[in-house]
């Protein structure tokens, strides 16, 4: 999927660390193995080597974004906070589309106005 989209990929801190954390969350939970995980992060390392990612710094304006996404829309669409940040960070870095596989979270990136693959 990654390899075949046209536009660009962005890749934050926050990125990073939701996808570390989910691997290590599946090997804690014995859903794959340490060697698993392993190449899981170096196939991710690569990719971030060969441009399919773009690097980009995170806003701090995000928290802010977030909160008031999340005033508007929590009693309606449920989302978590991590959710509000995922489409603040999108929303300030103006970003072209979306990619999810999260349902409440796709929810709330349309309800923004967010392209969403």
């Amino acid at each position: 999927l990654f390899r075949s989209h046209s536009a660009a990929i962005l890749f934050t801190g926050l990125h990073e660390l939701e996808l570390t954390n989910a691997i290590a969350l599946r090997v804690f939970r014995r859903e794959i193995t340490p060697l698993a995980a392993r190449q899981s992060l170096a196939a991710l390392a690569s990719d971030r080597r060969q441009g399919i990612f773009v690097e980009a710094h995170w806003p701090e304006s995000c928290f802010a974004t977030a909160g008031r996404l999340a005033e508007r829309t929590t009693s309606r669409l449920g989302c978590r906070s991590l959710d509000y940040l995922h489409v603040a960070t999108a929303l300030e870095l103006q970003a072209p589309g979306f990619l999810t596989f999260d349902k409440r979270q796709r929810s709330l990136a349309v309800a923004c106005g967010l392209r969403v693959a």
